[in-house]
């Protein structure tokens, strides 16, 4: 909508979610996606994309924003957490997606020194926790594990940012980068989903991960629908292989899963396929997912 797509940007909300949307329209939206995978949310550099589509300006805010939070930094923090909380700041992108382990935080440092700092950037609404729960039942809270969670960024940009990462890619070879950084694409569905959940509500972000010995299936986030768990998979590119959410169905009492990919919208067997820029128009529907399984269930 800052770049004077509003048109598009309807199509998104009111576009029938087992209908296929328009191949040109499709693309345009992807091409859209990438731009925002390397300008990000905040408003600043938003405002000058729109304006100058200079991507070396964005990135000059971005890092003039990066440098704000880490002055910002005294004002919330003790003397002597100061230097820790600048450390994770700095860390916490390098564990992207994966489990969050303090020792693989640079320098000789315990998790009772850390551990409140991660604290501070929660409350700060820097960085947001993704928790592991067994999924056996709701609310999710209550089987989660709460020395076990991903972490996660305010920006997607701000994140590509701080890791050093070549973001012009986005923009010169958009179908590869959504291909080669998975990551990130995972990191970008739960900001959406924090971004566009109820307003009345403190969100939490859960995953599942299978307990048995050797076993590498992981859902990547689950969401509560009244009395049902609905899990959801990211997929960067046009992946197909869903394993883990096959195997999160066949053990879990759920009635459908989501995959959110390149692909257009479809549905195949209990597992509906959304478009990576369709997140919002999920959340739009409801509280989560809410309405979701009325135009699935009709589909079965």
């Amino acid at each position: 909508m800052a770049n004077g797509f509003q048109k598009l940007a309807d199509e998104i909300v009111r576009h029938p979610l087992t209908e296929e949307m328009s191949l040109p329209i499709h693309q345009k939206l992807l091409q859209h996606l990438s731009e925002y995978m390397c300008v990000g949310g905040m408003p600043e550099s938003v405002l000058a994309w729109s304006k100058n589509k200079n991507l070396q300006e964005c990135q000059v805010i971005l890092n003039d924003i990066i440098t704000s939070y880490q002055q910002d930094f005294e004002k919330f923090s003790k003397k002597h957490q100061v230097k820790f909380v600048d450390l994770l700041f700095k860390s916490i992108p390098l564990q992207l997606t994966k489990p969050f382990v303090y020792s693989n935080v640079l320098g000789e440092y315990r998790k009772r020194e850390l551990s409140p700092c991660v604290d501070l950037l929660k409350k700060a609404g820097i960085i947001h926790p993704i928790y592991r729960s067994a999924a056996n039942g709701i609310p999710l809270g209550a089987e989660a594990d709460l020395d076990k969670f991903k972490l996660i960024f305010i920006d997607v940009a701000l994140t590509q940012q701080i890791l050093g990462l070549k973001t012009q890619e986005w923009i010169l070879n958009p179908t590869q980068s959504f291909i080669n950084k998975g990551a990130l694409i995972e990191v970008f569905v739960g900001q959406e989903m924090l971004a566009y959940s109820s307003e009345r509500q403190d969100i939490k972000l859960y995953y599942w991960q299978n307990d048995k010995r050797g076993s590498q299936a992981e859902v990547d986030y689950l969401v509560q629908h009244n009395t049902s768990i609905i899990p959801v998979e990211v997929k960067s590119g046009k992946g197909s292989s869903l394993l883990s959410m096959r195997q999160f169905l066949e053990k879990h009492d759920s009635p459908y899963g989501i995959r959110f990919s390149t692909h257009n919208y479809s549905l195949y067997e209990k597992i509906a396929s959304y478009p990576l820029y369709a997140v919002k128009r999920a959340m739009l529907l409801g509280n989560h997912f809410a309405d979701f399984g009325s135009s699935i269930n009709e589909e079965i």
